[in-house]
């Protein structure tokens, strides 16, 4: 059985005579050997053409190419190659002479896809430690267990079949963590590995201009681009072969983050839309710990979400609109629906529009939301009020439940606690309850919920009376959650300075309207986590 041994080579001159020769001396005689000159500029090979002409006998291949570091020269190693399993070598290491036959004996026995062996870590003047990993029987197990750091993701140890590495990956261009970037690729399905007890790799640790050697806050850094990365690479593919072990990536990529260099948030939208999903339980202690750590980093940043848009109802209340706006816009698109004022409110994001009371501010609200394709619509009425902190919990709040996808509606609390209030007993998380009724004045709503009851019929209901009880219908029908959360306060001043008569004629006759409507109250209630 063909192996083929990919060997990239830069910077190398002190280390690659004592590697090649422990390579080209393997007892197993059915090896190619692929040494790819990754644009070096001192003399590895000249010294490498010394040894390589020792050994007439062996099959040899030099590829010489640009310097753009070790996964492309890899990545070029990979294209020439003809072997049934592939073995990566760092050119500055060294091996026991019979490590490719024990690995092909084992891979033969079991028809595994990786066999990976025990190596020692040399750090000169006799210092030396030994470097294991435990048994995994398949290699999505061991795949899990690496990007949890539970396992080592070292490129070097493991000889691997050839037809996983498909074209179609991602290799890396940092040269961090860029073996466990491949290896979460290659690595995710449940074919068979066998672990070798022995130490048949010599990973030298005294090279000096080793990627080991540099800073370690770059370091880190690159390792979280080279994840980021890799996920950007797959994300909107169907499927994800190291999707079990994303939050434990982007846990990571976090802390990183939340250490070392903001900016990866800029550079990687979807970093803090991850984050947030994250949830908060099922983490060992320490990851527990950074996850909280994170959580109150990001709380702390600035943000502008694109899935929320804040339309607020106004009738002659400018000056808090206007408020409303303010607090709101730095963090979601925000417009002023104004129905009529007099004076007209008058404000970068106000519009203009005849009185047309609640149902028809609605109706513009969701051709809006429509418009600009945003998964979730935030009806407010101008006369309610929030205090700073309060406001600042509910932006919060409205970020997280944006990315929940089975959530319908989301209230908070009221100075006037209705029946929503009296009907949300079960917690979720503090503060957060399920109700399967929501009473109206705020309402997050999904725009795909909107969709069932607009345009309403304005012939019918022109005061807006039961839109609070129609969605409330629509989302319990679809089981979707209800929430209503009493950590956050707004304050309603109550009175509507309609008809009630009137309001509730207009109400029932809109009910009649749309078919199946049942009164939510006599719903069963959608129970469960939030789900992300």
């Amino acid at each position: 059985m063909l192996v083929s041994v990919i060997i990239p080579i830069y910077g190398v001159e002190k280390y690659i005579a004592q590697c090649a020769h422990s390579l080209l001396s393997q007892t197993w005689k059915e090896i190619e050997y692929i040494f790819v000159n990754d644009g070096t500029k001192d003399k590895s090979m000249e010294v490498l053409a010394d040894v390589i002409a020792q050994y007439p006998e062996r099959k040899t291949l030099i590829i010489n190419k640009e310097n753009a570091g070790l996964p492309q020269a890899r990545l070029s190693g990979l294209q020439q190659a003809q072997g049934e399993y592939v073995l990566h070598i760092d050119s500055d290491d060294w091996v026991e002479t019979d490590m490719v036959e024990k690995m092909v004996n084992a891979a033969m026995a079991n028809d595994a896809d990786m066999v990976y062996c025990y190596a020692v870590n040399e750090f000169g003047k006799g210092r030396r430690r030994l470097s294991v990993d435990g048994r995994y029987d398949n290699c999505l197990d061991y795949a899990r267990d690496m990007l949890k750091f539970k396992a080592h993701g070292y490129l070097w140890n493991k000889l691997i079949r050839r037809s996983l590495f498909q074209e179609d990956f991602f290799y890396p261009t940092l040269g961090m963590h860029e073996d466990m970037v491949l290896l979460a690729q290659v690595l995710g399905h449940k074919g068979p590995c066998v672990r070798i007890k022995e130490a048949l790799y010599h990973y030298r640790r005294d090279n000096v201009n080793s990627i080991s050697k540099q800073k370690k806050t770059a370091r880190d850094v690159d390792s979280a681009r080279n994840f980021l990365q890799l996920y950007a690479f797959w994300k909107d593919r169907k499927a994800i072969p190291f999707a079990d072990s994303l939050p434990y990536i982007f846990l990571r990529c976090g802390w990183i983050a939340s250490r070392f260099h903001d900016g990866l948030l800029e550079e990687f939208p979807f970093l803090r839309e991850q984050l947030l999903r994250l949830p908060d339980c099922g983490w060992a202690p320490k990851r527990f710990f950074r996850l909280q750590r994170v959580k109150k980093w990001l709380r702390q940043r600035p943000f502008h979400s694109p899935r929320v848009l804040c339309c607020i109802f106004n009738y002659n209340d400018n000056q808090n609109a206007i408020a409303w706006s303010e607090r709101l816009s730095p963090y979601f698109d925000t417009v002023i629906l104004d129905s009529g004022s007099q004076p007209r409110c008058e404000h970068p994001t106000a519009v203009a529009l005849d009185n047309i009371y609640y149902s028809g501010l609605t109706n513009e609200a969701h051709q809006r939301a429509k418009a600009g394709n945003y998964p979730w619509t935030v009806i407010i009425t101008s006369d309610l009020k929030i205090s700073a902190k309060n406001e600042k919990a509910l932006r919060l709040r409205m970020e997280k439940i944006s990315y929940a996808t089975n959530v319908g509606l989301y209230q908070p609390g009221n100075s006037r606690k209705g029946r929503s209030h009296r009907q949300s007993k079960a917690r979720i998380w503090p503060g957060m309850r399920r109700s399967n009724f929501q009473e109206g004045w705020f309402h997050m709503v999904r725009t795909d919920l909107l969709d069932e009851i607009c345009p309403i019929n304005l012939d019918i209901n022109r005061l807006g009376w039961g839109v609070d009880m129609a969605l409330s219908y629509y989302a319990n029908a679809k089981g979707l959650l209800i929430l209503v959360d009493n950590d956050v306060t707004i304050v309603h001043p109550g009175g509507t300075g309609y008809s009630n008569k009137e309001a509730d004629r207009q109400m029932e006759n809109w009910f009649r309207s749309l078919e199946g409507f049942q009164d939510p109250f006599h719903m069963k209630k959608n129970v469960g986590p939030i789900r992300y």
